[in-house]
């Protein structure tokens, strides 16, 4: 496995975002370490330029469950998420979910339904 570079911190950062139980967890690149931040006992970080994205990954996972907070929704769980220009409210149920990605069906104007696939930290659950 390859280290990231500081460029790829960032892009994988900007992806790592999770709320529940009153928290906001984040992460993000300062200096040339990816810091973890919003949780109950305070910040973890990892140095960037020894890290993999699978190391990165892995302590974010930990940093997650460490806040009380699961990796993701069941499937057929019920979510919280925000689509279209003047963000509007909508609740779905999860058809798959991974460490990253999930999909959700819902419906949306007048009744017609779809299935999108969206970043896990963008769905509430």
């Amino acid at each position: 496995m390859t280290n990231l570079n500081l460029e790829e911190a960032r892009k994988l950062s900007y992806t790592l975002r999770r709320n529940g139980n009153n928290l906001k967890l984040r992460a993000e690149v300062r200096d040339d370490r990816i810091v973890f931040s919003g949780g109950k006992q305070g910040e973890h970080s990892l140095a960037v330029t020894v890290s993999s994205k699978a190391r990165v990954l892995a302590h974010w996972e930990g940093y997650i469950e460490n806040n009380g907070l699961r990796l993701a929704p069941k499937k057929g769980e019920r979510v919280y998420f925000v689509t279209g220009s003047q963000n509007y409210p909508r609740i779905g149920l999860v058809v798959s979910a991974t460490r990253q990605w999930v999909s959700v069906a819902f419906k949306y104007n007048y009744g017609r339904k779809t299935v999108r696939k969206m970043r896990l930290s963008e769905v509430t659950f």
